[in-house]
């Protein structure tokens, strides 16, 4: 609060009022203004209101303080810059002071030297750049001093709590009179597992204010105090990483890095696993790593082979499917038809073709009479004439594969499931 004080005793000091005011920019056309008498009327010969857009300050209230001051408070004058507060002597109801207040404030103390029994008279005036505004109504205050505690949580004292916060153990809680203080406890009485106890907040998450253990600690109220923890730094030099072969043969030398170095993840050459290939490495979260990148270890830890089975193409094509075998109206020619295996169709000798097996019998095998077709697998059906009255014929279809003579060559897994027609 920016304040300036003047004194207005009459025309004999005028000078001496301007000189005191020259010497504070705040302070300006000090004037003669009306006495103010004890029973609160107002004599003459007052300062001109040189502003007409300010109101008179109202709610003008008085109040003795426990520190021995009155304070004068008001209401804010829209518009003003500043305040004018005009005092008297004890027992003289002229106003003799001023004291300028710049705004916001609102408030001001008198803290000059008080007498006990004796009645100060104030009287509040707004100004600004464009002059004062009106005087507001007289309020004036018995002097008696008073002693009055501050407010506390019980009348005169504060207590202070202690919360272990998410640790164990206990801190006796400590009362105190208000306005005195304490020493913040060590917390020597806590522990929580994995954390070093580092002061006392006044926030359960830590984002309040710290204090220090051991600290001194004036309370406003009674409050609750919690343990502040922080995560223990553990002093690791390096870590080791381990190469599990996982399920294959061989091993791999492990290895060991400075905390915060890398290694780089060896090739797995010394392992092997029957019908498998070695891909890299695996953490034991499932996590791929390829073999050559650089890995950072937190902690030691065990890595494992990751190993891929070995697929096996077969160089045989796949049997047809849907065979039919259908003995026509005339009881003598039968018509086999079927489906070309998936990726057969359309190809021509010497790649993919169909062949029709078929014989009285068992087909193939001994005892009967085995034939054999080839055909290009652009076709889906043959047709077998001058079959035998009585006799049953089976039929399979399969799909060939160029041979390295130039030939055609079959097994019995590349055949379809036999079918049979009986000719009556």
């Amino acid at each position: 609060m920016n304040m300036a004080k003047a004194k207005v005793f009459g025309t004999a000091i005028l000078t001496l009022a301007i000189i005191l005011v020259s010497c504070d920019p705040q302070v300006s056309n000090i004037q003669m203004r009306r006495g103010v008498k004890a029973d609160g009327t107002v004599g003459s010969g007052g300062p001109p209101v040189t502003n007409q857009t300010l109101i008179a300050p109202t709610g003008v209230n008085t109040t003795v303080l426990s520190t021995g001051r009155i304070r004068v408070s008001w209401n804010a004058v829209p518009g003003a810059t500043s305040y004018r507060v005009y005092y008297g002597d004890p027992n003289d109801s002229t106003m003799r002071y001023y004291v300028i207040v710049t705004a916001p404030s609102t408030s001001w103390e008198d803290n000059d030297a008080l007498d006990n029994g004796h009645t100060y008279y104030y009287q509040v005036q707004a100004i600004n750049t464009g002059g004062e505004g009106p005087l507001s109504n007289v309020t004036h205050q018995a002097y008696t001093p008073t002693t009055t505690s501050p407010p506390s949580g019980n009348g005169s004292t504060y207590t202070v709590t202690f919360n272990a916060n998410g640790g164990s153990g206990t801190v006796p809680s400590q009362t105190v009179n208000a306005g005195s203080s304490i020493t913040l406890p060590s917390g020597s009485g806590l522990s929580k597992s994995g954390y070093t106890f580092e002061g006392w907040n006044t926030n359960s998450s830590g984002t309040g204010t710290t204090y220090s253990a051991g600290a001194s600690y004036t309370p406003a109220s009674d409050i609750t105090l919690y343990a502040k923890w922080n995560i223990e730094s553990v002093s690791v030099t390096s870590y080791t990483v381990t190469f599990s072969a996982n399920g294959g043969s061989g091993t791999v030398p492990s290895q060991t890095v400075n905390a915060g170095s890398s290694i780089t993840l060896p090739s797995g050459s010394g392992l092997s696993r029957s019908g498998y290939t070695f891909e890299g490495w695996n953490t034991s979260t499932g996590i791929t790593l390829s073999v050559g990148s650089s890995y950072w270890p937190i902690r030691d830890e065990t890595l494992y082979a990751r190993w891929e089975a070995i697929v096996v193409s077969s160089p045989y094509p796949p049997a047809p499917t849907g065979v039919t075998a259908v003995l026509m109206p005339d009881n003598n020619t039968i018509v086999v038809s079927w489906t070309p295996a998936p990726g057969t169709e359309g190809l021509i000798n010497g790649n993919r073709i169909s062949v029709v097996c078929c014989g009285v019998g068992v087909v193939p095998g001994p005892g009967g009479n085995n034939y054999s077709n080839a055909f290009s697998t652009s076709n889906t059906s043959y047709t077998f004439t001058s079959n035998t009255s009585g006799k049953t014929y089976n039929f399979q279809v399969g799909t060939c594969y160029p041979t390295s003579g130039g030939g055609y060559g079959w097994r019995d897994g590349n055949f379809s499931p036999m079918v049979s027609v009986t000719v009556p």
